[in-house]
């Protein structure tokens, strides 16, 4: 063939990839059919009575000290609130330093963000994503508990106060490679909102409280060998 006779191709036409990919949340529940939460021991048996899990931030309003919302705890703290104690966790792996801003948000933002939310990790039967298998571990000598519960039942209790998820661990940002960790408005996001899939999913949060469903749900304590228990 005549080289003024070849055939060109036509030029290949790149399309961007779709910027979000919301997925369902039966698709989420197939995937990580358990969500596990971790608190102090001493929390437990009134998350057992009222089947509620109150987030930071309704604790600190109940309490009258609304500074533990806006402000890094850098240890834990326990408030007292309608005669009961209840331990609330810090944030030392919290570093402004290692976070790149978005959306206008400041550190304060942030930290409200955090406090407004009752935070699971995502996984199995058999236990959490290594992000709360290493969350639990820190927490163990200060006698912490975790919970586990079934994520279809606890989706269920929650009724109109849909979950939002999280790829990060977004309480312990890290930077790599010069890159700083992004947190911004679009740190939590619904289900159908998400640019990310299910197995990217990191914490799952529910704003303000998180309601148990009345079975389904089990708990132990820092003990390695302790069984799983009803609550």
């Amino acid at each position: 063939m005549a080289r003024s006779d070849r055939v060109i191709p036509p030029a290949r036409v790149w399309r961007p990839l779709p910027s979000r990919v919301p997925f369902m949340l039966a698709d989420f529940v197939a995937l990580r059919p358990c969500l596990y939460h971790v608190t102090a021991r001493s929390n437990v048996e009134e998350i057992g009575c009222r089947r509620v899990i109150d987030s930071v931030a309704a604790i600190a309003e109940a309490a009258g000290v609304e500074h533990l919302i806006r402000t890094p705890r850098r240890q834990s703290h326990t408030v007292t609130l309608g005669g009961r104690s209840v331990v609330v966790r810090d944030q030392q792996p919290l570093y402004e330093r290692n976070i790149a801003f978005e959306g206008g948000w400041t550190m304060a933002d942030l930290l409200e963000a955090l406090a407004e939310r009752v935070f699971f990790w995502p996984g199995t039967r058999q236990g959490p994503i290594d992000y709360g298998e290493r969350h639990f571990e820190r927490y163990q000598r200060e006698g912490a508990a975790m919970l586990r519960i079934d994520t279809a039942s606890l989706f269920e209790a929650a009724g109109d106060a849909q979950p939002q998820f999280c790829r990060f661990n977004s309480g312990s940002p890290r930077c790599s490679g010069g890159r700083h960790s992004p947190r911004g408005p679009g740190t939590f996001v619904a289900a159908d909102e998400a640019d990310f899939c299910p197995s990217q999913v990191v914490e799952v949060t529910f704003r303000r409280r998180a309601i148990l469903p009345p079975h389904g749900v089990e708990w132990r304590d820092a003990d390695p060998i302790s069984p799983w228990q009803p609550l």
